[in-house]
């Protein structure tokens, strides 16, 4: 039986690929940084921090895995803002701990990196629809940190041979996601709403964006099929080709809602120099055969009902106006 290594397997995409792969005869292990995964799924899992090298050393080492899908990171573009330090040792030298462990250790390893479409950054402003070999233009410290690590993985694989694929994804959502991501953040406002524990009122940030947005199963459709008929050392970007205003996005939760809700735009949740539009074309993973089959709108209507379960025993008081 092939073994399977997926770092940050609690997370979204992660706990996704896992069950994915497992349905197909594979042995899985993880790794996760915090809680336990709280997911049902028989495997092995190892809390690994990977800023620390031996713990990432000792992982692989015990595992000794076929495939590594690298999902592990400081994800969250807010925070790295704040902890740039910390994101870009997660991040970058994480990814070269994780890099140099495989290859003294599983050396025939294939690893797949996901990295993000946020590389192209400042390039985005160009209004081109950007290819892979396009210019990276990085313009947040979670961005910067995703390029280093994509730097590393191409060295390794120039100088050493290794098989390394980088996967650049669009936004994602699904159920399961964290709340520190926006589409997440909303649904939990208009849940705790629903049930009254909150003034119904959902706190956004610019609505004035476009974005192409992902379903969670349609990113790890393409991770499964970049790591078994992918090319070593190429880039591959994830996205759907069409990017939607923020607010059509809102809108539609809005119509989901079982109470009325208003929209206040925070202050504190705008960003700094955000472009308006994310132009990047999936033309070579679609060679490959992928194309996206859920509608972005699913995956926002799941994420929802994801989060009416999650709070359904939810105490609070009740809002009083």
């Amino acid at each position: 039986m092939k073994k399977v290594l997926i770092t940050g397997v609690s997370g979204l995409a992660g706990r996704h690929l896992s069950l994915r792969l497992k349905r197909r005869g594979f042995k899985i292990f993880g790794s996760y940084h915090g809680p336990r995964p709280d997911f049902k799924i028989s495997g092995q899992f190892y809390p690994v921090d990977f800023s620390i090298k031996n713990k990432v050393y000792d992982l692989v080492k015990t595992v000794k895995p076929n495939y590594v899908f690298h999902l592990a990171g400081q994800s969250i573009p807010q925070i790295s803002w704040k902890q740039e330090f910390l994101t870009m040792k997660v991040n970058a030298a994480g990814t070269t701990h994780l890099l140099n462990a495989i290859r003294r250790y599983a050396p025939h390893a294939k690893t797949l990196f996901a990295s993000s479409q946020q590389v192209y950054g400042k390039s985005f402003l160009t209004g081109k629809v950007l290819k892979e070999d396009d210019l990276i233009f990085p313009d947040n410290p979670y961005a910067f940190s995703k390029a280093l690590a994509e730097l590393a993985c191409l060295d390794f694989y120039h100088s050493f041979g290794m098989k390394v694929i980088i996967a650049r994804a669009s936004n994602h959502v699904g159920p399961g996601q964290s709340p520190y991501f926006a589409f997440s953040d909303w649904c939990r406002q208009i849940v705790l709403a629903e049930k009254g524990c909150r003034e119904p009122v959902l706190e956004v940030g610019d609505l004035r964006v476009d974005r192409d947005f992902l379903s969670v199963h349609d990113v790890v459709r393409a991770y499964e099929l970049l790591m078994f008929h992918g090319k070593p050392g190429q880039i591959y970007n994830i996205v759907s080709g069409r990017q939607r205003s923020m607010r059509l996005y809102v809108d539609y939760l809005l119509s989901l809602s079982k109470c009325a809700m208003k929209v206040k735009v925070k202050t504190g949740r705008l960003r700094k120099n955000d472009v308006k539009k994310t132009l990047a074309s999936a033309m070579k993973i679609r060679k490959l055969g992928w194309k996206p089959v859920y509608s972005p709108y699913d995956a926002i209507r799941e994420l929802l009902n994801d989060w009416r379960v999650r709070l359904k025993a939810h105490k609070c008081r009740r809002y009083r106006k």
